[in-house]
């Protein structure tokens, strides 16, 4: 309803406020919180190359590459998409066909969303340049038309501001690519039986406290590194934790209070974020601090890695400090629907509940 039944002339104007699809829900009772939701877009490059692009929206960061053929496939179905786009030609259709079959999560788009210009102008405004060779692309590499594609069908989807959104090329030399056929024979994420977790080598190993965590690992097993340091970093990182009775245990309570923080600040960024997300972002950022500390200290001298990790976390203080002054104590699910800013607060708006609880006298 797009404005007051009282103040309409005829019949109250609608607007389409958003587009749900299964690969832009952002929702925690419509998504599994342990594996991530991709929407993915391909298009069709020079020779037998393709370009690809994805995005979990949840993560808040595009991802991009040129492949062959088969490697294009790998990379698609390494995502395990919620929804793929492809150009509606007939051309379009047939090489996403001939790629990855007829899946039922095919979405055909117009093919001018696939074009050099429209995508460059569309990503260029994304992330504020003139040139996409400062993210490590050359600007006529296929993958960023399917990026463009991808970040147009949001638009028009989710219907708001994606602030949360960058692009960055997938490097695939620092990783191993694993094909279907070995994906499901060694059961890395799904059983043999029904691709359900149960049994698979994901469930046996899965010990994270968060949602996060849970995606994050699902993510390493289906794509393992290939670059040393970073295998031998994540190594000493482990090691130290191990060594680290105490800081292991505070990091892991701190952990499982923090809830789904990628999709809450998903849904904040896209304006969906109900009150209880933002207490929840309160609760969560309050911790941080917390965490960072017992990651340092946890962080023996060999582990120049997890001593990395823990100066990367920014507790956000001024937001943290925002949010804890602003918000009710048990604020209302939806606004309008109780109390969502705590008393005090904002003179004005304390103005206007005294004029609305005091006005009939």
């Amino acid at each position: 309803q797009g404005e007051v039944a009282a103040q309409a002339k005829g019949l109250v104007r609608r607007v389409v406020t958003r587009g749900v699809t299964p690969g832009t829900l952002t929702e925690d009772d419509l998504l599994d919180p342990r594996r991530p939701s991709h929407l993915v877009a391909i298009t069709k490059g020079p020779k037998d190359a393709f370009g690809v692009a994805w995005v979990d929206l949840g993560r808040g960061r595009v991802f991009a590459a040129d492949a062959a053929r088969e490697a294009a496939r790998d990379l698609v179905g390494g995502r395990e998409p919620a929804e793929l786009l492809h150009p509606d030609s007939r051309s379009g259709r047939m090489e996403a066909l001939a790629l990855l079959g007829d899946q039922p999560w095919l979405t055909p788009r117009p093919d001018w969303h696939f074009e050099d210009a429209e995508s460059a102008k569309l990503l260029q405004g994304q992330v504020g340049v003139s040139t996409m060779a400062g993210y490590g692309f050359d600007d006529r590499q296929p993958c960023l038309r399917a990026a463009g594609a991808l970040l147009a069908y949001l638009k028009e989807t989710v219907r708001t501001g994606l602030p949360h959104l960058d692009i960055r090329p997938h490097l695939g030399e620092n990783s191993l690519r694993l094909d279907e056929t070995t994906r499901r024979n060694l059961e890395i994420a799904g059983n043999q039986r029904d691709n359900g977790r149960e049994g698979s080598l994901l469930a046996a190993v899965d010990r994270a406290r968060t949602a996060m965590g849970s995606r994050l690992l699902r993510e390493w097993l289906l794509e393992p590194a290939a670059d040393a340091a970073l295998i031998g970093g994540r190594h000493d990182s482990v090691g130290s934790l191990l060594q680290a009775d105490a800081l292991r245990g505070a990091l892991r309570e701190q952990l499982g209070a923090i809830g789904d923080l990628q999709r809450v600040v998903a849904r904040a960024a896209t304006l969906r974020a109900s009150p209880r997300d933002m207490a929840q972002l309160s609760r969560a950022l309050a911790k941080v601090p917390v965490m960072r500390e017992a990651a340092f200290q946890a962080a023996s001298p060999r582990s120049a890695h997890l001593r990395a990790l823990a100066e990367r976390i920014d507790p956000c203080a001024e937001l943290a400090d925002l949010l804890a002054r602003a918000l009710a104590d048990e604020p209302s699910l939806v606004v309008g629907e109780g109390q969502v800013i705590r008393e005090g607060f904002d003179s004005s708006l304390e103005e206007w509940r005294h004029a609305r609880q005091n006005g009939a006298t």
